[in-house]
């Protein structure tokens, strides 16, 4: 079945060289205290999305879609994207299972020069993206147009290690984003 799982820019070398593993086997916990919801750390989660392109930023910039056998996996009670997708886990998903790397177009230079990453080697598909940014007059999240996408590849930072990831200045205030993206896929 094909699913998705959202990764972090920097982690795509290793998971390139040695496929998506759990935490308990990496140790790459970069949750804060009491951020993450009440899951286990001995499998690897994935989703399939209830609108094709979906994609959550919150876990990473990356999107990818894997081909795997997997478990379905009650999503918890807490967890900020419930209802939102429907969950899946397996033991580790080998690199022979990746089947398409998504990242947004707009940071494709960004990623090169300022993060010092080579990508080069992987089939990366460059996608449009649709995100939302909070509206203070509208009081909600509106979509954002080319302008704010613009501020964004400016200012934003896109790794999840990164302070204030993914959110973006603008005349000296935080310009904050929804975290749920749409991959143009």
């Amino acid at each position: 079945m094909e699913l998705y799982k959202n990764v972090d820019i920097l982690d795509l070398e290793n998971i390139m060289r040695e496929g998506i593993l759990p935490i308990d086997v990496t140790g790459n916990n970069n949750w804060e205290e009491s951020r993450r919801s009440n899951n286990a750390t001995d499998v690897v989660y994935l989703f399939k999305e209830n609108n094709i392109g979906d994609s959550f930023t919150t876990y990473g910039l990356v999107l990818l879609a894997v081909e795997v056998d997997a478990k379905h996996n009650e999503i918890d009670k807490y967890d900020i994207h419930k209802g939102e997708y429907e969950e899946y886990i397996v033991a580790e998903v080998p690199v022979s299972a990746i089947k398409a790397i998504y990242i947004p177009k707009i940071f494709k230079n960004k990623i090169t020069k300022e993060y010092n990453i080579d990508l080069s080697e992987y089939d990366i598909k460059y996608v449009d993206v649709e995100f939302k940014v909070y509206s203070n007059e509208e009081n909600r999240y509106v979509a954002a147009d080319k302008q704010v996408q613009d501020i964004y590849v400016k200012t934003a930072n896109i790794s999840t290690s990164d302070f204030n990831y993914l959110r973006g200045i603008t005349n000296n205030r935080m310009l904050d984003c929804q975290k749920k993206w749409r991959y143009m896929i």
